[in-house]
C-alpha cells in the first residue's frame, strides 16, 4: 500500500512539473528562433540594399514587440545611400518585404533610433527603411 501510494504522488508530481518544464523549454526555443530570424532578415536587407541600391550606413535590428499588438514582431532599420528614389527603393523592397517603410533621412532626422548618421547626410541621397514582420514564434514570451 505505501509503495503505490508513493508512485502515486511521484507520477502527480511529475506531471505538472515536466509540463512547466516543457512550457519554458518551449518559450527558450522561441527565443531563439526569433533572434536568429530577426538576424538573418536584417542580414538580407542589407544584402539586398547593397546590391540593389547603394551603400548602407548603419542599420540595426529589433526582435520582441514594436508595439503594435501582443506579439512578437522582426524589425530592421538602416540607413543607406542611394541615387534612387524613395519609391523605387519602397518598390523593390516590397517584392522581398510586406511592410516597408523608406523616408528620405533629412524627413525625419530626429528619430534615428540611435543609427549613426553619415557626415554629408542632409544632401538628399540618404533613406531611412524600417522593415517589420512577423517573427516565426509570434506568440513568444518577447511580445508581452
Amino acid at each position: 500500500m505505501k509503495k503505490a501510494l508513493k508512485i502515486t504522488v511521484k507520477i502527480i508530481l511529475i506531471i505538472p512539473i515536466s509540463a512547466i518544464a516543457l512550457f519554458i523549454l518551449w518559450e527558450i526555443l522561441g527565443i531563439i528562433c526569433n533572434n536568429i530570424a530577426g538576424s538573418r532578415q536584417t542580414e538580407n536587407v542589407v544584402e539586398l540594399s547593397e546590391t540593389s541600391f547603394g551603400e548602407v550606413c548603419d542599420y540595426d535590428t529589433f526582435v520582441g514587440n514594436s508595439g503594435n499588438g501582443n506579439h512578437v514582431d522582426l524589425v530592421t532599420t538602416c540607413i543607406i545611400g542611394s541615387d534612387k528614389t524613395a519609391e523605387e527603393i519602397t518598390d523593390e523592397l516590397l517584392k522581398e518585404y510586406s511592410f516597408t517603410l523608406v523616408y528620405p533621412l533629412e524627413e525625419i532626422a530626429e528619430k534615428s533610433d540611435g543609427l549613426e548618421f553619415p557626415e554629408d547626410w542632409q544632401d538628399g541621397s540618404y533613406y531611412y527603411i524600417t522593415i517589420i514582420n512577423s517573427a516565426p514564434f509570434s506568440d513568444n514570451i518577447m511580445g508581452h
